[in-house]
């Protein structure tokens, strides 16, 4: 059960982005006297995570297997109140009645524009890919990029699909690449270590991932750009392997080659 916001409780800062919340968790973290090796201990987080979240800049970015962790160490909690400026430019927008498209127990609201919003969002997931340095922050960026690949192909938008479809593809090589890096230097478990099973990730996922991963950049942008097919991540590995395998000659040049 949620508490009541009317409890008095004392406020420790205003956040309204991740940057925000570094800096209130590093100053947290110096208020109160817990070391870096304290935080990861009583957090369960792997060690030296702490301080790649709490250094300025942060090296890495709180993801959802750390927030709520790094929350509850720090003695600080979550609570959503309407923020009133926000509010004020949501009802101060025009309203109109848009069409929804229904799929399954979801809506898609205004369908005509599912292309336009699907743009918009293309480059803030694609420099959330970039910047990402945790599978799990790429598998959510993969995730809600397969949502958007569903509504679209049921609102039959070829061009919003395409676009969802090639986040998904970049979040997946992304993520191989970083599945790859785990396994680098470990030959023991350790513990702490996140495994598949923790971040979400099939073993079927993480070994194509990982073969995407080592698929050229030049071939797997030119796989993307490729307008006569869908790109799939089978297609990509698939014709990676056949530009690999050696050629066979036919078995009248064997025999000329042979006399």
């Amino acid at each position: 059960m949620t508490d009541r916001i009317s409890e008095a409780k004392p406020v420790i800062a205003v956040v309204r982005s991740m940057d925000d919340w570094h800096r209130v968790a590093r100053e947290r973290a110096e208020q109160i006297g817990l070391s870096r090796e304290s935080i990861d201990a009583l957090g369960g987080l792997a060690p030296g995570y702490a301080s790649k979240l709490l250094c300025d800049p942060p090296m890495r970015i709180a993801g959802p297997a750390s927030f709520f962790p790094m929350n509850g160490v720090l003695g600080m909690s979550v609570m959503l109140v309407e923020d009133t400026a926000a509010m004020l430019r949501v009802q101060n927008q025009p309203q109109r009645r848009v069409a929804a498209v229904r799929v399954g127990r979801h809506h898609w609201r205004n369908a005509d524009r599912l292309g336009a919003l699907t743009l918009v969002r293309y480059d803030e997931m694609c420099r959330a890919i970039d910047a990402a340095y945790e599978v799990d922050e790429v598998k959510h960026v993969r995730d809600k990029a397969v949502a958007l690949e569903h509504y679209a192909r049921q609102a039959k938008n070829v061009e919003a699909e395409r676009r969802a479809c090639e986040i998904r593809l970049r979040a997946e090589r992304k993520a191989g690449q970083l599945l790859a890096e785990m396994d680098k230097g470990r030959p023991k478990k350790v513990s702490g270590d996140p495994t598949l099973s923790d971040l979400g990730v099939s073993r079927d996922q993480s070994s194509n991932w990982q073969k995407l991963a080592r698929v050229p950049q030049a071939e797997f942008d030119a796989a993307l750009a490729d307008q006569a097919a869908m790109p799939t991540t089978a297609g990509i590995i698939r014709a990676r392997a056949d530009s690999r395998a050696p050629r066979r000659r036919p078995r009248a040049q064997k025999k000329k080659a042979a006399r």
